[in-house]
């Protein structure tokens, strides 16, 4: 019984099909407005619009609109994009990061949705 079980186990972990994928985008951030409270807290608000690759060869162009909340030790951000692929097809992504980094870095974007064949 536990050959059986060792060989099930063995052939699914060998039947995943598991593939990368890797989205980079790079954009220039605007200001639009902030709000300063006398504790040190920020409240931003942003826009962006630039340039995105991903893993599959496709590119584009991007923009975005976003807050940034924003204390000494630690920022929020959650922005939400549109792309537009070579193809001018669309999709959109919610990005969002809490660090304790304020400039700039990697966060987690999820798929929100696509029109034409960006759909997954």
């Amino acid at each position: 019984m536990k050959t059986l079980l060792y060989i099930l186990i063995l052939s699914i972990f060998f039947n995943l099909n598991a593939k990368s994928y890797i989205f980079e985008s790079n954009a220039n951030n605007t200001v639009i407005n902030t709000i300063r409270y006398p504790d040190g807290k920020e409240y931003i608000h942003s826009e962006n619009a630039g340039l995105w690759k991903d893993s599959n060869g496709d590119y584009g162009n991007e923009k975005c609109i976003g807050v940034i909340k924003k204390n000494k030790n630690q920022s929020e951000v959650e922005v939400r994009c549109e792309h537009t692929n070579q193809n001018n097809e669309k999709f959109w992504t919610l990005k969002t990061r809490n660090s304790e980094l304020h400039e700039s870095g990697g966060g987690i974007s999820t798929y929100i949705a696509g029109l034409e064949n960006i759909k997954n």
